[in-house]
């Protein structure tokens, strides 16, 4: 009997230890992007023993082939096991709207939301996917609710401008705006989007410091240097 006992335990052991092995190795074949041979040994696992964790890799590394659509498929069976896992729900919200198929991706990420309430960045994902589907309005309350929390972060305040420019809150928009260039003043978009708020409030002067700023951060740009030949004819 003790015999049989000790058998058992040793076979559970090896196989746990076969097991971590596996996954060990596995995660190591996507960290080092050998997808191919991450498939591989995906689909033996699966054959062997199903589980979200593997269907969730084997999006992950669809995603590495950049094979959205069998990414989804993958982050779908997953959830079939593990409906309410966070990490899963924004994978597949996150492949859905690189597909531009933003109107589904939104519900995986109110879903993951819902579920960390706390994670900022998750909220910030939704908030730039309101702003794919221009509901400009909802992508405000996102950012301007991340804002009252964590107002330093350049990204954030720069989705929140754009969604207050929107709709309509252009004084807001132009004091964020002028904050994410001060942080960060290698931003070359936002440079357009101050100065068409400036040019609707009619400030000439900020317009050519703006555009002065500009050139001394990108010498010779052709789009500055014909914004300030426009505004030197007006």
């Amino acid at each position: 009997m003790k015999t049989a006992k000790r058998f058992l335990l040793i076979t559970y052991f090896l196989v746990i230890s076969g097991t971590l092995f596996s996954q060990e190795k596995l995660d190591l074949l996507i960290l080092n992007k050998n997808y191919e041979e991450a498939i591989t040994l995906i689909e033996e696992q699966i054959i062997q023993n199903p589980s979200a964790q593997l269907y969730f890799k084997k999006g992950l590394v669809f995603n590495g082939f950049q094979n959205y659509q069998e990414a989804v498929n993958a982050f779908s069976e997953a959830l079939k096991l593990e409906p309410e896992n966070p990490e899963i729900l924004l994978e597949m919200a996150e492949s859905l709207a690189v597909l531009g198929n933003f109107q589904d991706a939104t519900s995986y990420f109110q879903k993951a939301i819902k579920l960390q309430p706390e994670n900022l960045s998750f909220a910030a994902k939704l908030g730039r996917n309101y702003i794919s589907l221009k509901e400009y309005k909802r992508a405000y309350k996102c950012f301007e609710a991340i804002y009252e929390i964590d107002s330093m972060n350049v990204y954030w305040n720069k989705q929140l401008a754009y969604s207050a420019f929107r709709i309509g809150k252009k004084n807001e928009a132009k004091i964020l705006y002028e904050k994410v260039l001060d942080q960060n003043p290698r931003d070359y978009s936002s440079y357009f989007n101050l100065m068409r708020i400036y040019d609707k409030e009619k400030e000439a002067g900020k317009i050519m410091q703006l555009i002065e700023t500009g050139l001394n951060n990108f010498p010779g740009d052709a789009e500055f240097y014909g914004e300030r030949a426009k505004y030197f004819l007006i």
